[in-house]
């Protein structure tokens, strides 16, 4: 799919869902997806998404905006994203089947522990009774609304929805630049070091070294406005690390290396803010997998580290 300069120029100021003037944990994702949605979901974000003025950030979408139509948001996604086929001539598509997404699925657990601590819900789905089940998959299509006991959001770091991680749907940007640039990899993170110093211009930054800067400097600017106190990286945690202490440079962020009791790591770090201080927690992939951190670690995660922090 071909994305014009508006599309993009819509989707850079973009950064994730929920009621942020009241979160008080904020999740710091990866990538968004599409929901099990078609690729021509896209531009249907760009035709639904930062027209409501509640949502810009200093009364101007380009420097930032949010969606926090929940569920209700995400029906009428589909219905636009058929519009759009059809008008391509493309068939339309039935809604997708509930999401096996872990992502999802790990958060809905993290809430249903805090509002329902009597229960254990990092047991296997054999092992849980049906209406706990049944609650995590309810809860899934309802994380970043008001219907939660602990308001959440999430923020995604790269802006640029693609129905699974492994295709590249986008004709006329480069994959490999694009994913580079995010990775801060080296030549990139030098461009925006020199820009940050004042030894480059804005002018001076090819595209993707563009795209990063913009996008880093509107992370910054949302976890300095909003109130919220916690926030929880999600994934590459190298990655996030290395950004964080990029665009808090001047705060002197650090991070301390601690293991959880099933041996898996994590980093976590405190930020004094003008408004507040906020607490950063930076983990593996919530996914099943023996290389991410798996519901034990989901565990530990939620007793050891984030009950201190959160409360009940």
């Amino acid at each position: 799919m071909k994305l014009e300069l508006h599309h993009i120029e819509r989707l850079v100021p973009w950064f994730g869902y929920g009621n942020f003037n009241e979160a008080e944990v904020v999740f710091f994702g990866n990538e968004e997806g599409l929901g099990g949605y078609p690729i021509e979901a896209v531009l249907g974000r760009c035709q639904l998404y930062g027209y409501d003025s509640n949502t810009w950030i200093e009364n101007d979408w380009r420097l930032g905006y949010w969606d926090e139509t929940s569920h209700d948001g995400y029906l009428k996604l589909g219905k636009v994203t058929n519009e759009i086929r059809i008008a391509k001539g493309l068939p339309s598509e039935d809604p997708p089947r509930r999401s096996s997404s872990p992502f999802l699925e790990f958060q809905a657990r993290i809430l249903l522990h805090f509002e329902q601590m009597d229960k254990n819900w990092f047991n296997f789905k054999k092992n849980l009774l049906n209406d706990q089940w049944n609650q995590i998959q309810e809860l899934k299509k309802h994380l970043y609304s008001n219907k939660t006991k602990i308001k959440v959001g999430l923020v995604d770091w790269r802006p640029l929805p693609r129905p699974k991680e492994g295709c590249w749907p986008y004709d006329g940007i480069d994959r490999k630049k694009y994913i580079s640039a995010f990775k801060l990899a080296k030549r990139n993170f030098k461009k925006i070091t020199e820009l940050s110093d004042g030894r480059l211009t804005k002018e001076e930054l090819d595209e993707y070294s563009k795209m990063l800067w913009n996008r880093a400097e509107l992370i910054r600017k949302v976890f300095v406005t909003f109130p919220f106190s916690t926030l929880i990286g999600v994934g590459d945690i190298n990655v996030k690390k290395k950004l964080l202490e990029f665009i808090f440079r001047n705060e002197n962020l650090t991070f301390t290396k601690k293991t959880l009791r099933n041996g898996k790591s994590y980093e976590t770090a405190e930020l004094i803010l003008p408004n507040k201080k906020l607490t950063i927690i930076l983990t593996l992939f919530f996914n099943h997998r023996s290389n991410c951190l798996q519901l034990e670690g989901l565990q530990h995660l939620c007793e050891d580290v984030l009950e201190p922090i959160i409360g009940c």
